[in-house]
């Protein structure tokens, strides 16, 4: 279990096997959601369904009884209850590994990008966030860094409300943490 800190304070996270903790399990606990980083699959076909088998299992384990993750538009959701509330999941994937939150009683949302800095970038960036980079300068090193911060909320707020990625959207407003591992950063939108 790592206690990183984000710029929302510190965000408990596991890497799978490891279980996290159910979110807000004990008394007085910030934590609203848990956050697990599933190391070595991908996008493809195998690797999605690698994934929602561990969390099936997770959500089985947390219940207590078999639990059937479901599909919708939105992305994986659980049907039952977990201490009474509903449970809501949102999964990105990233390079290797793949990353779900998990939130009790408020929708969530995640999305996981590797930083890269690109010469696209600020077309990019003045298409789909709400500043743009100057036209014709060069993508300094850290300017990556800052794209995957801004670009992983848009995404982590728009997964969270359930939309879709469109050109000049402005995403609802939500609390969004972030977290950088390695070579990639991880944004978790919540209420």
């Amino acid at each position: 279990m790592l206690n990183l800190s984000s710029d929302c304070g510190p965000v408990v996270w596991t890497t799978w096997p490891e279980p996290p903790e159910l979110p807000n399990a004990h008394t007085g606990s910030s934590q609203r959601f848990s956050l697990l980083r599933i190391p070595d699959v991908s996008r493809s076909p195998s690797g999605r369904i690698t994934v929602r088998e561990i969390l099936t299992s997770l959500l089985s384990h947390w219940v207590g009884s078999p639990v059937c993750l479901k599909e919708s538009p939105r992305g994986p959701f659980v049907e039952q209850t977990i201490g009474g509330r509903p449970c809501f999941v949102s999964i990105s994937y990233a390079g290797n590994s793949a990353w779900a939150a998990i939130s009790l009683g408020a929708e969530i949302g995640v999305d996981a990008v590797e930083v890269e800095a690109f010469e696209q970038l600020p077309d990019v960036e003045s298409l789909y966030l709400a500043t743009a980079a100057e036209p014709g300068h060069s993508v300094p090193e850290d300017k990556g860094l800052q794209f995957a911060k801004r670009w992983s909320a848009m995404e982590a707020q728009l997964k969270r409300a359930g939309l879709p990625l469109k050109e000049h959207t402005v995403p609802p407003a939500a609390n969004v943490c972030h977290i950088v591992h390695e070579n990639t950063v991880v944004a978790v939108a919540f209420l």
